[in-house]
């Protein structure tokens, strides 16, 4: 069984790859651009999406279960259409963040046994969009999240 951690970050990854005009955002990302791999934007096909983890932050403050809190980063890098880059960018953003949304919840292994749902809350920290040096021909940007989610002092695989 995978680790709680990597559960969640499956779970936001299939969510960062619903991003399809399909399901009603501005651009289609797909399963096949959004890396969890640290690569330079001019790296990137277009549109893609990149998942950074931080350092992550464990709490005991609820008996047999940690608190555990895990800044990511979610960039996001695309071809400038033409258009004015900054509402590119924006329109781009804003697609994250509707797949983000402000929580979600997981069917994990509880450690008594069975399974039941963990709640995952995703709290948007700050964003920014084409702040640093230009990259000729596209717009980028990123959002920055406190995932925050539960799970077993003993087990890591389980709530």
């Amino acid at each position: 069984m995978a680790l709680i951690r990597q559960q969640v970050l499956d779970a936001i990854e299939a969510k960062l790859e619903a991003i399809t005009r399909a399901n009603g955002y501005t651009r289609t990302v797909g399963p096949t651009r959004v890396f969890e791999a640290r690569k330079a934007p001019q790296q990137l096909p277009t549109p893609s999406i990149l998942i950074l983890q931080g350092e992550e932050i464990v709490e005991n403050s609820i008996g047999d279960r940690y608190v555990c809190t895990l800044p990511i980063s979610i960039g996001f890098v695309d071809a400038y259409s033409g258009q004015e880059p900054d509402a590119e960018a924006i329109e781009f953003m804003a697609d994250i963040q509707k797949a983000m949304g402000a929580e979600f919840a997981l069917s994990v292994t509880m450690y008594s046994g069975g399974s039941g749902d963990l709640t995952v809350q995703m709290l948007e920290d700050g964003n920014a969009i084409n702040s640093a040096d230009a990259l000729p021909g596209r717009i980028y940007g990123d959002v920055e999240y406190r995932v925050i989610y539960n799970r077993h002092v003993l087990d890591p695989s389980k709530l």
